[in-house]
């Protein structure tokens, strides 16, 4: 559901395959579902944040599951023109490898 939206939201959007991983720093019984999606806007930087923040809402993310430590979607900026977030996220080996299948868009 999550990549529909962002096909709407966004005309030119590609997405990596799906990688399933342990979690990272947290204490869950849970397998992830990550994928790195990379397009184009021209919103600014807060305004596409609010759009994935929003996208996350709608899908049934709350305020009370993230305290709770539950995480049922997490639409994150990796990059944003040139300037990179979650330094973190770019040194996990599962996210070099989808990075790597949308690296040409990037």
């Amino acid at each position: 559901m999550a990549e529909r939206m962002l096909r709407a939201f966004f005309s030119a959007i590609v997405f990596s395959s799906r990688r399933m991983t342990e979690p990272v720093g947290m204490e869950n019984n849970w397998m992830f579902c990550n994928a790195i999606a990379s397009g184009e806007t021209s919103l600014p930087y807060p305004a596409l944040r609010c759009v994935l923040k929003n996208i996350e809402k709608a899908l049934g993310r709350t305020v009370e599951q993230k305290r709770a430590g539950k995480v049922i979607l997490d639409l994150d900026i990796l990059l944003y023109g040139e300037e990179r977030f979650k330094a973190d996220d770019w040194r996990r080996d599962y996210n070099k490898t989808l990075l790597e299948e949308v690296g040409e868009y990037i």
